[in-house]
């Protein structure tokens, strides 16, 4: 009896792995392979991964931007989706200034001061979005 062979094109190994990384929540790791190789594991029209890009990227205003049209839908929530993009860029300025001394410490980077500014700008159009009191404040406890 002969041993049973297995062929698997090039691109299903990177699906594979791309898949495996998603489950282990290994995401930056992701994207690197996506990147590298040019595979996305799923089906997903150019829009949508324009606008994964831009949120994979960090490009917050600019998925507020693009996301504008939807607006008009009817059953599109803009208020909680501005509302979790701000928080995901809020937690962002947050580590760059945690990376960056901390609002206190000695400035490791120029921009530091701009950030801190950024971080209460978004803070503050936060707290017009947030769903409930405890979850902005719950938010303003992470500048401790």
């Amino acid at each position: 009896m002969s041993p049973a062979r297995l062929s698997l094109r090039e691109e299903d190994v990177v699906r594979l792995t791309l898949e495996f990384l998603n489950n282990r929540e290994l995401h930056i790791s992701q994207l690197s392979l996506e990147r590298e190789t040019g595979v996305i594991n799923g089906q997903y029209s150019d829009d949508v991964l324009f606008l994964r890009q831009l949120i994979l990227d960090g490009q917050w205003d600019d998925v507020v931007e693009f996301i504008q049209p939807l607006e008009a839908l009817q059953n599109f929530d803009m208020k909680q989706f501005r509302y979790t993009i701000l928080r995901h860029k809020y937690i962002e300025l947050l580590c760059i200034r945690s990376e960056a001394g901390g609002l206190n410490g000695p400035p490791l980077i120029n921009n530091v001061e701009g950030a801190v500014e950024e971080v209460v700008q978004v803070l503050g159009e936060l707290e017009k979005l947030c769903p409930t009191k405890e979850e902005y404040s719950g938010l303003c406890l992470l500048l401790t």
